[in-house]
């Protein structure tokens, strides 16, 4: 696929965010993707559907490292920017492993806790790496290290909704805000950290987990999840291989159940059927794309209510997100069909 060109706008909006360019693309490798996929029996408990999604093509599979395994054993060194700036961070890996970040990713520490900006996929030995990031924390701007960790933990998928449309600063704060406000959770600093913290919420979410965690274990080609809320999909995360999904699978979970404790859903669960219309939606959307980060190549569209953006490297998917931009959760219906064990997405 042609290389295409990234410019870098010299506006900086509120606390520096950069309006990026993006140029029409043909978007082969989310097709391809997407052609090669198999959706299996959804799992439910209570208001959230999960559907697996496996892969009948996987040719790339490289052990990409996630950011949670790469602070943990010291390949990726993430500080503050020229003593602290509100939405860059430096990045720098130790490692000739290569790393993948994913948007909405809590970064912890430092001045005040950030949410990574974009999905990036940074090199062996890159030095020096400026990363977007959003501040998570409002209330604080006094140091707590010099380095940032990962306590484990993701945005909620509205979140991340926003993070993929480029909102501003402080529309990131206001969704923080409601969903603290939904989980009845006060924090001094203003700190979506705090909302996972908080005992109740926890105890909600563990319910959740354990009867959801064990799932893509089942199938040894897992390499994604469509994820319902009623019969709504609120989010769809698509993976290169088994083994990046599978890193990854903790996090995400835990993401999606932080926004099925605060909502208050009725009617129906997602079937088969429509996770496959909305993947069959993604395969017929016009991308736009940029250069990637550090490498690769940044796909994004915003159409009918849904937003999504992919990740590729070497003609390759190394990540697609998809979520609705509306975040409405009313208007549920019940859509009873008979479930097969496998799916084609593409037939």
């Amino acid at each position: 696929m042609k290389k295409m060109i990234c410019c870098l706008m010299g506006l900086l909006l509120l606390f520096g965010q950069v309006t990026l360019s993006f140029s029409y693309t043909d978007s082969s490798e989310v097709k391809t993707y997407i052609e090669g996929l198999e959706l299996g029996n959804p799992f439910n408990y209570q208001n959230l559907t999960i559907v697996p999604v496996y892969s009948k093509r996987i040719k790339d599979r490289t052990d990409y490292v996630t950011l949670d395994e790469a602070i943990t054993k010291g390949y990726l060194i993430i500080t503050e920017l020229d003593g602290g700036r509100v939405p860059q961070v430096r990045l720098t890996n130790n490692s000739s492993q290569y790393i993948l970040l994913i948007a909405g990713e809590i970064l912890s520490g430092c001045k005040q806790d950030r949410l990574v900006g974009r999905d990036a996929l940074i090199g062996p030995g890159a030095k020096d790496v400026i990363l977007p990031v959003y501040c998570s924390e409002q209330g604080r701007w006094t140091s707590k290290g010099s380095y940032f960790t990962s306590e484990g933990n993701q945005a909620h998928p509205m979140l991340r909704s926003q993070l993929y449309k480029r909102d501003s600063q402080s529309e990131i704060w206001g969704g923080i805000a409601r969903y603290s406000e939904k989980c009845s959770v006060r924090s001094s600093t203003s700190a979506l950290q705090d909302v996972y913290k908080n005992k109740k919420v926890q105890e909600k979410m563990d319910s959740y987990v354990k009867r959801l965690e064990s799932f893509p274990r089942l199938e040894e080609d897992a390499v994604g999840i469509v994820v319902g809320l009623g019969d709504k999909v609120i989010g769809i995360d698509l993976f290169v291989n088994p083994g990046v999904f599978s890193s990854l699978w903790p996090k995400l979970l835990k993401s999606y159940v932080a926004l099925a404790i605060s909502e208050e859903v009725r009617g129906g669960s997602l079937t088969q059927k429509k996770a496959r219309d909305m993947l069959n939606d993604i395969y017929r959307m016009k991308f736009s794309g940029q250069s990637g980060l550090h490498l690769g190549e940044e796909l994004q569209a915003n159409q009918s209510g849904m937003v999504c953006s992919a990740l590729v490297y070497r003609q390759e998917l190394i990540h697609l997100a998809a979520f609705p931009t509306d975040g409405d959760f009313g208007d549920f219906r019940l859509n009873v069909i008979q479930q097969q064990s496998r799916v084609p997405v593409i037939e």
